[in-house]
C-alpha cells in the first residue's frame, strides 16, 4: 500500500481490493491466501441489521419498557 498509495496494484500478484458497497457485499479476507469474498460473517451482520428496529431515527436506543409484554 505504501508503494502504490492504494490497497492493491496489478503488479503485486494479489487480488484487487475493491471498495466495499452494501450492494456487492464484497470484502477481502486477509488470511493465507488473500481472497475476495461475499457474505463474510453474514449471520452476525444480519443480527445487527435486525437491531435497527429497536433504534429510533435519532440514533438513541429505545427503552426496554418498549418491548415488555
Amino acid at each position: 500500500m505504501a508503494r502504490w498509495h492504494q490497497p492493491s496494484h496489478a503488479d503485486d500478484g494479489q487480488p484487487t481490493w475493491s471498495p466495499y458497497t452494501s450492494a456487492d457485499d464484497l470484502t477481502m479476507t486477509l488470511a493465507s491466501p488473500v481472497s475476495m469474498r461475499t457474505g463474510y460473517v453474514e449471520e452476525a451482520c444480519d443480527f445487527w441489521d435486525r437491531m435497527e428496529c429497536i433504534i429510533d431515527p435519532q440514533g438513541a436506543a429505545c427503552s426496554t419498557a418498549d418491548f415488555q409484554h
